[in-house]
């Protein structure tokens, strides 16, 4: 196995899926990677405006300890810009994902942050026509690379849950090189989720219980999928406020 652990998951899709690659799953692979890395963090506050109202919890973005070293890809950038203005700022997840869309525009936009950057030069050509109208088209190194990618990601799909029942230190191993391109695996989610302790990927992300993504980026994958699945995709022009409850791209009251 050697073209998975090359690539981050929103380069592994486009290279998998080309022109069919959907914006929503693209920004959504990047955030969980950037996540799992620890690039960005999950703050979780808890809210009750009125006593007489029920205890909220809200789900903040902002910093995480590698944020100041990570060599950022330019299809990262439409969540992190925000974030070296002001690397304090804490964002709601839902705010965040708005400014996200706002920044990415449209497929034919954001494929070319992707396609131009050093991994994936050698994997597309645009021609002039390409340029013109959008779109890019796979060179004669770029259709080998997918083979052997979907060949990498079948074997894993079939192999990895067990591997990862009998020897989690071999799972470990294989978890730390694909990083977020596990999100990617059909069939293994919510079912291999049980088999994925806590312990293994906090190990695997370096941190400790608070914060990041440990555990709980994997058993909140399906709650960050929806947010990103529903109107955020058609709704790039309402601006940061959304129906969140909150107002302005900083979230609430100072937070």
């Amino acid at each position: 196995m050697t073209q998975l652990f090359r690539f981050s998951p929103a380069e592994t899709l486009v290279i998998k899926s080309g022109e069919k690659a959907l914006l929503s799953d693209l920004l959504k692979y990047t955030l969980m990677d950037l996540l799992l890395k620890q690039v960005l963090i999950i703050e979780e506050v808890q809210r009750q405006p009125n006593p007489r109202d029920p205890i909220r919890t809200y789900k903040y973005i902002t910093t995480g300890k590698n944020f100041i070293t990570y060599p950022f890809k330019s299809h990262e950038t439409v969540f992190t810009s925000i974030f070296k203005e002001n690397v304090e700022i804490k964002l709601l997840f839902r705010n965040l994902v708005k400014v996200a869309y706002q920044r990415a525009k449209s497929e034919r936009f954001y494929y070319p942050l992707l396609i131009n950057n050093e991994n994936l030069k050698v994997v597309f050509i645009r021609t002039f026509i390409n340029k013109l109208f959008g779109g890019f088209s796979y060179s004669s190194d770029g259709t080998m690379v997918k083979k052997e990618l979907e060949s990498e990601i079948a074997d894993l799909e079939s192999n990895l849950p067990e591997i990862i029942k009998h020897d989690k230190n071999r799972g470990l191993e294989i978890l730390k090189k694909i990083g977020g391109n596990i999100f990617l695996l059909k069939g293994i989610d919510f079912a291999l989720s049980k088999e994925i302790d806590k312990e293994l990927f906090e190990e695997m992300s370096s941190q400790g219980a608070s914060g990041g993504c440990s555990s709980g980026c994997w058993t909140s994958f399906g709650d960050y999928s929806a947010t990103f699945d529903r109107s955020c995709s058609s709704d790039t022009s309402s601006g940061c406020g959304g129906d969140s409850g909150c107002s302005g791209c900083g979230g609430c009251g100072g937070d």
